[in-house]
């Protein structure tokens, strides 16, 4: 998937620069191609093999988890498998496909190089030019590891710095940004006593016709227990809906339709699917039962 090569990228190509760097460095060095991509495979070998065991032992034992939806264990293996495998093809690229290439292409660009600054060092008389970047961070490093105290209060200071001017503009910004607007209503239900199945359905079927008499609404849904049971509205988008139609609306019409009935309502909000608790097979069981035979249904509720 898509979304495993996402997390394994990084992991992919993390071996073949391993070995290329091994190899490319005893190119530089002045070994023989054949020498400098035997040596670069026998000296990362070790070090490539154990950390893709430490990254596939990560990912392995979500294809023994058992979850209870079918469909989250079903996506988490695929997603496993596709992390799996191309950690283990990069193995085998690192291993077999990187150090052909650098004998092949790398080691003609790596063989002139060498020549050339060999060539430069004679004109110069045995001298290396100055390498501006290189002394810049040697002088920096130096400083830092002789008077650590001075970078440590600098770090330190940037990062309040840092704190104290995005902070405020961080948390001005979400204060000024406006909250998600819900896809669905979920109106639990409660009836005060035990009411039959006759008189659920009629409290039901009340609620929805005053729902679907607002403006822009067309699908509730009711699931109808003993003692009560919930009670669904979806609310179309916010540029598809009429104006005056909003949640805040919704939830006044239900109550007042509620408060008629004499049943108590309560509202939670959700966006689309069930949140993660439901797609683990954490959240709250739902058994619908369907069927032409009313009587059949009454009974087995």
């Amino acid at each position: 998937t898509l979304f495993g090569l996402a997390i394994g990228i990084g992991m992919l190509v993390d071996n073949s620069i391993v070995v290329y760097e091994a190899v490319q460095r005893q190119l530089e060095r002045g070994v023989d191609p054949d020498t400098a991509a035997e040596f670069g495979v026998r000296r990362t070998v070790r070090a490539i093999l154990a950390a893709t065991i430490t990254n596939a032992i990560v990912f392995l034992p979500i294809l023994f988890v058992d979850f209870e939806q079918a469909a989250f264990r079903a996506l988490l293996g695929v997603l496993a498998l596709a992390i799996l495998l191309p950690l283990a093809g990069s193995v085998l690229v690192a291993v077999g496909l990187v150090p052909l290439l650098a004998r092949r292409l790398a080691a003609p660009a790596a063989m002139a190089r060498v020549a050339r600054l060999k060539r430069e060092r004679e004109e110069l008389g045995g001298l290396v030019a100055p390498d501006r970047a290189r002394e810049l961070f040697g002088a920096l490093l130096t400083v830092a590891l002789r008077r650590p105290g001075g970078w440590v209060t600098s770090v330190t200071v940037a990062v309040l710095i840092t704190v104290v001017f995005a902070l405020p503009f961080v948390a001005f910004s979400s204060l000024n940004q406006e909250p998600p607007e819900p896809e669905r209503l979920t109106f639990p239900v409660q009836f005060d006593s035990e009411e039959s199945i006759e008189a659920s359905v009629v409290a039901f079927e009340r609620l929805e016709q005053e729902a679907l008499a607002l403006p822009g609404i067309e699908h509730v849904e009711s699931f109808i227990q003993g003692q009560g049971g919930s009670f669904i509205v979806k609310i179309p988008p916010k540029d598809s809906r009429p104006a005056d139609l909003s949640v805040g609306r919704v939830r006044s019409v239900i109550n007042e339709v509620a408060d008629q009935l004499g049943i108590d309502v309560s509202t939670t909000q959700s966006q689309d699917g069930d949140g993660l608790a439901g797609l683990l097979g954490q959240g709250a069981s739902t058994v619908v039962i369907s069927g032409p035979d009313s009587r059949m249904l009454e009974q087995l509720a």
